[in-house]
């Protein structure tokens, strides 16, 4: 970390999802590349913010036909969208060490503040 500001990839930090199927099992899988970056101010934790970059096309859940149609348009529509991103600036205090950050989530080119 340099002047409170970290990169960061999925190597590192994981980009793992869950869902539920049709038949009630929940599904897991990752993204197989995702990056960013925290920028964090230890005096003044509001004033942190984060940004990630995931690449939708990478997407990971071991099953190669599962994966193939979570691309398609009908779900994820790499080939429109490639990337979902988030971009977080309002910090929540929740304990010494913990914090909650809102901010926009963009997905097939929606954008939701979450």
């Amino acid at each position: 970390m340099k002047d409170g500001q970290m990169d960061f990839r999925a190597w590192a930090h994981g980009g793992g999802v869950s869902c539920p199927a049709h038949d009630g099992d929940l599904r897991r899988g990752h993204f197989k590349d995702v990056h960013g970056s925290l920028e964090f101010d230890p005096e003044n934790p509001r004033n942190s913010s984060v940004e990630v970059k995931i690449d939708a096309r990478r997407i990971w859940t071991g099953v190669k036909e599962r994966d193939d149609h979570l691309r398609r348009a009908d779900f994820l529509d790499v080939e429109q969208h490639p990337d979902i991103s988030f971009k977080g600036n309002q910090v929540e205090i929740k304990g010494e060490h913990d914090y909650a950050v809102t901010g926009d989530l963009t997905i097939r080119g929606v954008t939701r503040q979450v």
